[in-house]
C-alpha cells in the first residue's frame, strides 16, 4: 500500500513538472521570433516552405500604399539582395514606418508577393545580428529609455501601485527601497510587462510594454524571486534551452561564457537539483544575461548568495553599467543599492514617496531620508 502511495505521488509530481515545462516553453516560444531573410525566401520554391511562414526585413521609402476603405496594406520588404511584395490586412503596430524593421508572418505565394497575418516590429539580440540589441528608432521620439506614467495595480481591492512614474534615460540604474509590501516587485514585473497595469503606460526603448512584448522580451533579463530552472537539467542544459528560445547563436560559447561570470564553469555538466540555493542563484543569473539583455530588472538579486557570491554579483552588475546597460534593482539592502545605483526611489504603500539622486550624497544622509519616509516600517531595512 505504501508503494502504491509512494509511486503515486513520484507520478503525480512528474505530471506536474511536464505541465510547468510545458507552459514555460510555450510562453517562452511565443515571446521569440525565428525568420527567415527575404533573399532566404525568394530562393525557395513554395513547396519547400512550411504553410505559414516568417520573413525579417525593412520597409522600403515610398513602398508603402494604404486603402483605408478596404482597410488593406501594401508594402515591400528588403534585405541587401532582394525585396518583397507584402500585402496585410490587420493591426499596424506603432513601429511601422517606410526604413522600420519588422518581420511578417504569413504565406509566400511563389511569385515575388507574401501574403502577411501579422506584421511585427523586429529587435534582434546581440548575438543574432553581431551587435547589442537597442532601441526602436522608428517609435523613439522621447529623449527617456524608460518612461512609466501614471501607473496603478490593483489587486482586487488592494492597490499595490498608485500613481507611479518613472523616467530614466539610458544606462542610468535605479535602486528601488521600501519595506514588504510597498510595491517594488509589483513594480518590476509592471515594467517588464509580466504583469498588466490597471491604468497608466510604460514604454521601454520605445517599446509599449503590452503592445510591444515580443520585441520587448528580446532587450531585457529579469533576475527575480524565483529561479526558473529546471531541477532534472544540468546547468549546460538549462542554458541550452534559454538560449534555443532567445535564438542565441554561438550557444556552446556563450553560455561557457556566462558560467564564467557567475562561478560556475567546473558545474556545466552537473544536475541542478544537488546545486545550493546560492548556486541556483547564480545559475538564475546566468539564465537571465544568456542572450545579452541591453536592460536589466533585478528583485532582491543577493538572495540566497553567499558573501563571495555576493561580491562576484556587485562586481557583475558594475560591468552591466560600464558596458552601458540600464539598470533598475529592488532591494532591503540600502548600502548595497546606493553603491550599485545612481537613482534611489523609495516606495510605501505603492506610492513612490522619494526619488533622490544619490550619486553626491553619503549612505549615512540617504538612510537618515529614508528613515524619514518609513517611520515604523524601518527596522525591516537592511542596512549592511
Amino acid at each position: 500500500m505504501k508503494k502504491r502511495k509512494k509511486y503515486k505521488a513520484i507520478a503525480i509530481s512528474a505530471v506536474i513538472l511536464m505541465v510547468f515545462g510545458y507552459l514555460i516553453y510555450t510562453g517562452l516560444r511565443d515571446t521569440m521570433v525565428f525568420y527567415l531573410t527575404v533573399s532566404e525566401v525568394m530562393a525557395k520554391s513554395p513547396a519547400e516552405l512550411t504553410d505559414t511562414q516568417k520573413v525579417g526585413g525593412i520597409v522600403t521609402a515610398e513602398s508603402v500604399q494604404w486603402d483605408p476603405k478596404t482597410l488593406k496594406l501594401s508594402f515591400k520588404l528588403e534585405d541587401q539582395q532582394a525585396n518583397l511584395v507584402v500585402n496585410y490586412s490587420g493591426v499596424v503596430p506603432d513601429s511601422f514606418k517606410p526604413g522600420s524593421e519588422v518581420i511578417v508572418e504569413g504565406t509566400y505565394r511563389g511569385d515575388g508577393s507574401f501574403w502577411a497575418t501579422t506584421v511585427m516590429p523586429k529587435c534582434a539580440s546581440k548575438y543574432e545580428s553581431g551587435q547589442r540589441a537597442e532601441r526602436n528608432p522608428a517609435i523613439m521620439n522621447s529623449e527617456h529609455y524608460i518612461e512609466a506614467k501614471g501607473l496603478y495595480k490593483k489587486f482586487g481591492y488592494k492597490t499595490a501601485l498608485r500613481n507611479v512614474d518613472i523616467f530614466l534615460k539610458e544606462a542610468d540604474s535605479l535602486a528601488l527601497f521600501g519595506p514588504n509590501g510597498a510595491g517594488k516587485s509589483t513594480l518590476i514585473q509592471v515594467l517588464c510587462s509580466l504583469l498588466q497595469p490597471t491604468s497608466g503606460s510604460v514604454r521601454i526603448a520605445g517599446y509599449d510594454a503590452q503592445r510591444d512584448r515580443e520585441a520587448l522580451h528580446q532587450i531585457i533579463g529579469l533576475i527575480g524571486h524565483q529561479t526558473f530552472l529546471y531541477p532534472q537539467l544540468t546547468a549546460f542544459e538549462n542554458l541550452k534551452f534559454y538560449g534555443a528560445m532567445y535564438g542565441v547563436t554561438r550557444l556552446g560559447e556563450r553560455i561557457a561564457e556566462v558560467l564564467n561570470l557567475v562561478g560556475l564553469s567546473d558545474r556545466t555538466h552537473d544536475v541542478v537539483q544537488g546545486f545550493s540555493r546560492g548556486m541556483q542563484q547564480r545559475l538564475s543569473i546566468a539564465r537571465a544575461i544568456i542572450h545579452d539583455p541591453a536592460i536589466m530588472f533585478l528583485d532582491e538579486p543577493f538572495t540566497g548568495l553567499d558573501q563571495q557570491g555576493s561580491e562576484d554579483f556587485m562586481k557583475l552588475i558594475l560591468q552591466f553599467r560600464e558596458g552601458g546597460k540600464t539598470v533598475i534593482m529592488a532591494s532591503h539592502h540600502l548600502h548595497l543599492g546606493i553603491e550599485l545605483c545612481d537613482r534611489a526611489a523609495i516606495l510605501k504603500s505603492g506610492k513612490i514617496v522619494c526619488l533622490q539622486d544619490i550619486a553626491r550624497i553619503s549612505k549615512n544622509d540617504f538612510e537618515r531620508i529614508y528613515l524619514k519616509h518609513i517611520g515604523d516600517n524601518a527596522p525591516q531595512l537592511k542596512v549592511a
